[in-house]
């Protein structure tokens, strides 16, 4: 599922792509971000912390702020921090970002 979102994933892994059983909707959504939130565990490390920079997110649909925000709230998570950046001019209160932002820092 990821090396079909990041196709370069399968060179760093040494795996060729498959395609993934087809499910619904809600369902691909949960797999992918169990295999997301799974990755990052497993990239980031105590000895190798991750850092993310995402940049616009002002711009960024509501099933990837979802997935940022399932990241972001994941206690397991502990040698990761993600670094966001928004324009705030272009965002106002009824913006599904803001909506993300609000929801994140409570």
């Amino acid at each position: 599922v990821l090396t079909r979102i990041i196709p370069r994933l399968c060179a760093v892994m040494g795996i060729s792509a498959t395609d993934p059983v087809q499910i619904g909707f809600n369902d691909a959504q949960n797999r992918l971000k169990y295999l997301f939130e799974s990755m990052i565990s497993a990239i980031a490390t105590p000895s190798q912390p991750l850092v993310l920079f995402l940049d616009d997110l002002q711009w960024a649909d509501i099933s990837s702020l979802q997935l940022i925000k399932s990241t972001l709230t994941n206690s397991e998570n502990k040698c990761f921090l993600c670094i966001g950046s928004y324009r705030e001019n272009e965002i106002s209160n009824d913006h599904p970002f803001a909506e993300f932002l609000s929801d994140i820092i409570t």
